[in-house]
Parts: structure tokens; sequence; C-alpha cells
């Protein structure tokens, strides 16, 4: 099935559905990961930004910060977030083709974004890319839903509405090739009058074990993963997991990560892996 998504249609109504997800405590747990990694960035590089909801929160920290989106109207939103941020540059730009743009010491992609990634071969394209932009210090965090989550999405409709849409997210999985599909049918009120507009949007994942491995074999030299919002090893059971990989082994405060560690293992209680 093809992919149609991130269209106006739903770029426009994007931050509405989005407005129930956490945004600051996903920013808190970047944060706590460069702690975790004795990191502290200040050129910064998003991947699939889309509106720009989670560079807001690292755009006043940084001396640069770049955001990379292949939606143009998803990007035109965030344009209108960052007019006045000179530090803030965008890039309508596919991830998976080759680019680059500078060096960064920390490149990060959230929200499962690489799960778009439909095949293999493309990922890697896309951790090629991170590499090739990253500086020798710098440290690449992604989060991907797992396997195990995809396939164990409860199939089904619902209703989601706003003050000037409606829209009804059907979730789809396709066992046979391993991707969950999600139909959105939206009716957005424009002047008046009701207009529908349709959009696919898919999804697949890949073993957390091929996933470092593809990593480690472009030259990273440590990769991580995690159950995500904790520092607890990640699992194929687990519904969501975020990767860290390293350029170089980093110089690191046991009982920083430590402390870390105890705290997100309390925190994680209290926040949903959406």
């Amino acid at each position: 099935m093809g992919s149609k998504s991130y269209t106006s249609s739903f770029a426009a109504i994007y931050d509405d559905i989005m407005e129930r997800v956490p945004y600051y405590y996903w920013y808190q747990y970047l944060k706590h990961i460069l702690y975790y990694y004795n990191k502290r960035p200040i050129n910064i590089m998003e991947l699939a930004c889309g509106t720009g909801n989670m560079m807001n929160y690292f755009s006043n920290k940084a001396k640069k910060i770049y955001g990379i989106d292949k939606s143009e109207d998803m990007l035109a939103i965030a344009q209108k977030k960052f007019s006045e941020n000179k530090s803030v540059r965008l890039f309508n730009t596919d991830m998976s083709k080759k680019i680059k743009y500078g060096n960064f010491d920390f490149i990060y992609s959230i929200f499962d974004s690489m799960n778009y990634i439909l095949e293999f071969d493309e990922l890697i394209k896309v951790f090629e890319n991170v590499y090739s932009n990253l500086d020798e210090e710098g440290i690449f965090v992604f989060d991907i839903n797992t396997e195990y989550r995809l396939m164990d999405i409860a199939e089904g409709t619902k209703k989601l509405e706003g003050d000037f849409y409606t829209c009804y997210w059907r979730d789809i999985v396709d066992q046979e090739n391993e991707e969950w599909i999600v139909e959105l049918n939206i009716y957005l009120d424009q002047n008046d009058e009701l207009e529908n507009f349709t959009e696919t949007h898919v999804e697949t994942s890949y073993p957390l074990k091929k996933i470092k491995e593809g990593l480690l074999n472009i030259g990273f030299k440590q990769v991580d993963y995690y159950r995500s919002f904790t520092f607890s090893k990640g699992e194929s059971k687990n519904d969501r997991v975020h990767f860290v990989a390293l350029k170089q082994k980093p110089e690191v405060s046991r009982f920083g990560q430590l402390v870390t560690r105890i705290k997100w293992g309390f925190i994680s209680l209290f926040i949903s892996n959406f």
C-alpha cells in the first residue's frame, strides 16, 4: 500500500491532535540522555522535525539548530513558530537522501519517525547521513516502535474532533508485511464549507539487534538502547525503545549515571510510551 502522509490537511490539525503528547517530558528524557553520556551540545539537528514542537525546547539553548522534514506543509507551520529565532534553520529534505549540512554534536529524531522508513537499506542510508553530519564527539538519539508494539495495536476506527475539523482515524495491522497502517479521513471546515481529505500513514519496524549492528557497521563505536523513558536495556517486547549511538566512547560519571537510572526508573511509572 502506498503512503500519502503529512499533507496540508493533516499538517493543519497535527498540533491539535498531538496536544496530549507530553513533549516536555520527552525533552527532559533527551536532556538526561545527554547528561548520562556527558554531552553538552550547542549544534543540533532534528530529523523529521514536523511542526517543530521538540525543537522549540532546544532552540534557545543551541548556537544553531537545524530541522529537516520532507513535508513542506509541516515545515510551513514550524517556520511560523521560529520566524524570530535566527538560530533555527529548516530544510525540506528527505532524511534518507544524501545530505551534508555541517558538523553537529547532537542529532536526534523522535516519535517513531524512523518507523516510517519501510526498507532497512533506506534506514541504513539515514544512519550514514547522520554519521557524516555528526561531530567526532557527537551523539545520535532516536526512538522506534518495536515489532511487538506494531503488531499488537488494536484495529478499529476512532473519531477525533477539534474546533475546525473531524478526523476518522482507522488502525490496520498488516501481519504479513509487518506494517501498521493508519488511514485518515479528515473533514476540515474551510470558510463554512466542509472539505474532505484522506491520507495513509505506514510504519514498520526491525529487530533491535539488527538496528544496532547496522549502526556499528557504519562506524559508530558505542550503541545502546533502552526501554523508553528508562535507562534499562531495551527488549523486543517493549513497546518503544530509544537508541543512543556515539562515534567515540564517552568519558562518563558512573555516579551520575546511577542517579539518572534511578530517577527515570521512577519517572517512567508515570509517563506513557505513546
